[in-house]
Parts: structure tokens; sequence; C-alpha cells
């Protein structure tokens, strides 16, 4: 992670910037210069923000608070009322570009809508926090960039064009302060057309162990492949299929390459409780939505959420009449059933489901 911090001389800093003599104007005299400072702005005090973080060039550098709520004409206009050098980067122009579209689209977001988003209302946008990342939560070693990163990457999916890409600061200068605050401005942007969630999961699953390996995975999905090509007998079985097999095929993505994608696997199973009146009182139900609930897909329609009472049983069985000749032709009549019986623990922490056969004599 880049430190969310800054410590560079300014001798350092001029050989990293391109300096433009613009002319020589009177140096005002030290003191003029503190008393105009004083009059106009005043240091920075410390504030109740704990979570707060600057790109200042040095943490031991004088600093003024901007007293029109506008830190970049501030500091332009002290620099031109003292006869002060300016400090500028693309980052700070193009982030007060981005401040001005924030605004305008703001205050016009239904002018707007048809331009960056095909839905009405606000669209939640939910992401999964690494829980490494976020124990003891708040505190202000939590990685607060990662919240912008990936909510970021959520509006990418959901808006039209290259808006969120086009928004963020990715100069050569920019520090991780300037793309985060640039993500910040896009958040805010399109705040009328999205909801933003973080979800800091307090369950999860720490390892996966696939039996089998690459050629086994691969036969999956080429079987699911196969089934939704030449057996996709109506749109709800089409959709299913299609689901599972973008699932299946990144699980195999992360055997393939031996690296876990951490939020996928965040995202297998969440619930939601919710409670019911009945009467004078009230019934609780749970709800479960993730990924985990397309493998039931046409158990309920292919939505994306399911609850317990209408989870499938998984519970497969086909009756076979046998007829045995030495016993004169006697017929018996028998159900082959199969069924995830339940689960077990093969080791310490790790858990196997169990897949179970039985041959039940239903009459003679």
């Amino acid at each position: 992670m880049e430190k969310l911090t800054n410590s560079i001389t300014f001798e350092e800093l001029k050989k990293q910037s391109f300096t433009l003599e613009i002319q020589n104007t009177p140096l005002k005299k030290p003191e003029m210069v503190k008393k105009y400072l004083i009059n106009h702005y005043q240091d920075r005090e410390e504030q109740n923000i704990y979570y707060e973080f600057n790109n200042m060039t040095h943490p031991d550098n004088k600093r003024f608070i901007s007293t029109t709520g506008n830190g970049l004409f501030d500091c332009i206009q002290a620099a031109y009322a003292l006869h002060m050098d300016l400090c500028l980067s693309a980052d700070d122009l193009w982030i007060s570009v981005c401040n001005n579209l924030s605004n305008h689209i703001n205050n016009n977001s239904e002018k707007y809508r048809h331009f960056f988003v095909n839905h009405e209302g606000k669209k939640e946008l939910r992401v999964t926090l690494p829980v490494e990342h976020f124990t003891n939560f708040p505190n202000k070693k939590n990685r607060w960039d990662l919240v912008t990163d990936l909510l970021s990457e959520e509006i990418k999916k959901n808006t039209e064009g290259n808006i969120a890409q086009l928004m963020t600061n990715d100069f050569s200068t920019s520090g991780l302060i300037d793309k985060v605050g640039s993500q910040i401005c896009l958040m805010a942007t399109m705040k009328s057309y999205f909801q933003y969630t973080g979800i800091i999961p307090m369950c999860g699953i720490q390892n996966i162990h696939f039996k089998g390996g690459e050629a086994d995975f691969t036969k999956l999905v080429q079987k699911v492949k196969s089934l939704r090509q030449n057996y996709s007998l109506d749109e709800q079985l089409s959709t299913y299929l299609t689901n599972i097999e973008e699932i299946f095929n990144k699980i195999l993505e992360q055997i393939c390459n031996k690296k876990a994608d951490v939020d996928f696997w965040n995202k297998i199973l969440d619930e939601e409780e919710t409670f019911i009146r009945i009467g004078s009182g009230c019934s609780r139900k749970v709800k479960y939505t993730g990924w985990i609930v397309k493998l039931f897909g046409l158990y309920n329609d292919n939505k994306d959420f399911i609850d317990r009472d209408s989870l499938p049983s998984f519970q497969s069985e086909a009756p076979v009449l046998i007829i045995d000749m030495n016993q004169g032709g006697k017929k018996f009549n028998f159900a082959f059933k199969q069924s995830f019986y339940g689960f077990e623990e093969i080791a310490p922490n790790t858990l196997k489901p169990i897949s179970n056969i039985c041959i039940e004599l239903k009459n003679e």
C-alpha cells in the first residue's frame, strides 16, 4: 500500500517538477507576509476528525486553512497577492474541474440521468471489504482507500461510457491521496443514482480445498457449456445454465492461476434477517443472498435470494421394478435415492458435504 502521507523537501520536489518563470515581481517583506496570512487565513488547528489524510509535502510545513472552502483559489490568491511562487499539479486542476462537474450534475441529476445510468431511483452498490484490512473497525489503520477503489469499480460497471475512468486522477504525479480524492469526487458525482454500501463480513471461508484438479474443473465447465448449448429448453433453464457456467469459470480461473479471488468467496453467501407481522406478533425470517443461490436457480425462478423454507432438498429418487424369476416372477418395487446427506468435519476446521445413496424397498 502506498503511504498516505508524503515527506519530501522542496528541493526534491523541484527536481520532479517543471518550473515556468513568469516574472520578477518584488518580494514582500517577511513581516508583511506573516501579517497578511494571519489576517486572511489561520493556522490549521486540530479538529475532531479522526479519519483524515492529506498530501502535504512535509508534515512540518506551515499550513493554513481555507476561509472560503476553496483551498485552490485561496492558495492562488495568496501567491498572487504576496508575489510568491506557486506549485500546481495536473491533479489539482483536474479535481477542480471534477468538483464543478459534480455540483452541476447533482443540481441537474434527472436531466442527465440517461447519460450515465439506465435505471430509475438509486441503485445500491454493495462491496465486500476484506476482513484483514478492517479489524478493530473503525480505526485509522483501516484500508479506507480500498473502499473507494471497490466502489469506483462498481460505478464503472454500472455507468454508461467511461466517466469513472475519466474522473480518476491518473497522472504521473497522482499519489494515493490524489487518486482517492478523485474517486470520492466520482462517488459524489453519482450519488443521485447510487447508494454506497460496504460490508465487513462477520463470517467467511478461510481456505478452499478442491478435490481433483484443473482437468476435473475444466471438464465441469465443459459439461455445463454442453448442457447450455444443447439443452436450453426454455429461458429459465438457459438463464440458470448461463449463471452457473459463469460461476464455475471463475472457480476454474482461480485454480489455474493458483490465486484466490477473496471478494468472490466473500460473496458466496450473505443473510438478511426480516420480521413478518402475524397478528399481534411477528415471525423471524432469514433471506439468503450471494452467488451460491444461483445453484438453486431452477427452484427459485433465478431470483437473487432464497429463504430457508424454500431451499431445495437436493434429493433425487428413481422408482425401479425388479422381477426375481427365481421366486416365480415375484416383483419388488424399489426407490433408488441420492441426496446430500449432510456434511462432515474431515479435519479440524475443515468441512466437506456428504453425498449419500439409498436403496429403499417400497413394497412387494
